[in-house]
């Protein structure tokens, strides 16, 4: 059984949809139930409560109201849920979609694709990060890194400095690692991208080396890390 939480508010047909969805669902062997909720706000509180819930958000809600990336992407800062968010396809490869994806947002659907079938099997299985960064448009991390800023030039050089003033390479593991305890996924590449190549050099072999390898692949133009 799967929790659905879903905006009525931006939804055009909530119950011949969730009819249909069910009804698909049900087939595959699946069941949901429904959980309506009226404003955001509702539908955070219902998160706080359901953390294994599937959230279902169009950007555009029915009052007129426009929900932006970052309003989307919140949702999960309350729970690791899944959501899928229903958005313009003027958004592909557009900033918007490189938010959802850095939220953790990868079951995004635009409004031409909507339809009861293709809901249902995002809620049964979702998207790969791969299927999701294909399906958004986003072709690398440096995409992504640059619409978010996620991380200001001046805490940058400020995690680099500390991190290079580490008196050996043990050291400066060690200050990696606490540096990029604070960091998200994003920042940590942002972090690890910036970090000069001879200190990279230095640390690479002990702190996470298969990624360090492929960001400076990516930096010298072999391949993307995307």
């Amino acid at each position: 059984m799967v929790d659905v939480l879903y905006l009525a508010e931006s939804c055009r047909n909530p119950d011949k949809m969730q009819e249909e969805v069910s009804s698909i669902l049900k087939v595959r062997g699946m069941d949901c139930s429904w959980v309506v909720c009226s404003s955001m706000q509702a539908m955070e509180y219902e998160i706080f409560k359901k953390k294994d819930a599937v959230a279902l958000i169009n950007e555009r809600s029915s009052a007129g109201e426009n929900y932006g990336p970052w309003d989307i992407a919140g949702l999960r800062d309350i729970q690791q849920v899944r959501v899928i968010a229903c958005v313009d396809r003027i958004r592909y490869g557009t900033s918007y979609m490189a938010v959802l994806y850095a939220g953790g947002i990868t079951d995004a659907l635009y409004e031409d694709d909507l339809d009861s079938r293709k809901i249902a099997d995002l809620i049964q299985t979702g998207r790969s990060r791969s299927q999701s960064r294909k399906y958004y448009g986003l072709t690398s991390m440096e995409e992504v890194i640059s619409v978010l800023q996620v991380m200001d030039r001046e805490s940058l050089q400020r995690y680099i400095r500390y991190i290079a003033a580490g008196i050996d390479k043990e050291d400066m593991v060690a200050r990696y690692q606490e540096v990029t305890k604070r960091l998200g996924s994003v920042e940590k590449c942002c972090l690890t991208k910036n970090i000069p190549e001879e200190i990279l050099e230095e640390i690479g072999g002990t702190v996470i080396p298969e990624k360090l390898k492929l960001l400076r692949a990516e930096k010298k133009g072999r391949f993307r890390i995307f």
